[in-house]
């Protein structure tokens, strides 16, 4: 079987599913969504990945194109229309795939999934507006933020002066405090796995990449069933769903469709790659 893997080579989560694949003698191609060509000069549209076509592979797997997620639709729409099978099926949706943070934001306040206070300003609104919505603490979050890059705990007025705003609407939250918050991995809706992500001292934040500690969580019928309707809302084949706890009630910070898993599957032993490849064919 070929499969064509849209991604960055140099990501463990992306070496991971190449040796899981060959370890089942599949051939294998990785090229990151810049490598792609989109070829319009012929009667019927043609997309390379590489120098070979999309309809060669047998299976296409979108890891990495938070940047390019226009062009990931075009990619899924041609590989509907040749019917070739691909992860994150939910790219060829209408209407549509929803990347967006403030977006996500909508769409689980109006299914009635609780998330934090949540309200998303202009860069320019920002520091003239906030006042109005949020008391201090906040969070503030560029939309655009991974990895735990670009959150700020905003404590007072001095603290929002200082940070340099990009030109973009900016996510402004309560802030829950916390010293954990909870990570699920979840194919298809079904959670794989579930961690405790512990805060590393003096962060505020939880991620893993910021020093955080990772442990492995039981789930409790409360929060499988908050999942089932997260996937209703937020059709991710392959997601990683973040929630911090108050008072017992589970509240939804992000949805994300290409979660980093390492910290995961060291603490829960679970060997995602085969998990995914094994969903995925």
């Amino acid at each position: 079987m070929k499969i064509g893997i849209i991604g960055n080579l140099n990501s463990k989560n992306t070496q991971d599913l190449v040796s899981f694949c060959n370890s089942l003698n599949h051939e294998t191609l990785v090229l990151g969504i810049n490598e792609i060509i989109f070829d319009f000069r012929k009667a019927e549209p043609v997309v390379l990945l590489g120098n070979k076509k999309l309809e060669d592979f047998d299976r296409i797997i979108f890891r990495g194109f938070s940047e390019h997620t226009d062009e990931a639709k075009i990619i899924a729409s041609y590989l509907k229309h040749k019917r070739v099978p691909f992860s994150e099926s939910v790219l060829g949706y209408n209407p549509g795939y929803f990347p967006n943070k403030i977006y996500q934001s909508f769409l689980l306040l109006k299914n009635k999934i609780p998330i934090p206070q949540t309200v998303a300003l202009s860069a320019t609104k920002v520091a003239l507006r906030i006042p109005e919505y949020m008391n201090y603490p906040f969070v503030l979050k560029n939309p655009d933020s991974s990895q735990g890059k670009g959150i700020y705990l905003i404590k007072n007025k001095k603290d929002l002066s200082e940070i340099k705003l990009e030109n973009c609407f900016y996510i402004c939250q309560e802030y829950i405090k916390h010293k954990f918050s909870f990570r699920l991995l979840t194919l298809g809706g079904k959670i794989v796995g579930a961690v405790k992500n512990i805060n590393a001292r003096g962060e505020f934040k939880s991620n893993v990449s910021r020093g955080g500690r990772t442990i492995q969580t039981t789930l409790s019928k409360d929060l499988k069933d908050l999942t089932k309707r997260i996937f209703q809302v937020i059709p991710y084949d392959f997601a990683g769903i973040d929630l911090l706890r108050r008072d017992n009630k589970f509240f939804v910070l992000e949805v994300n469709s290409t979660p980093q898993w390492q910290g995961l599957q060291f603490a829960t032993k679970i060997n995602v790659a085969k998990e995914f490849i094994k969903h995925l064919l």
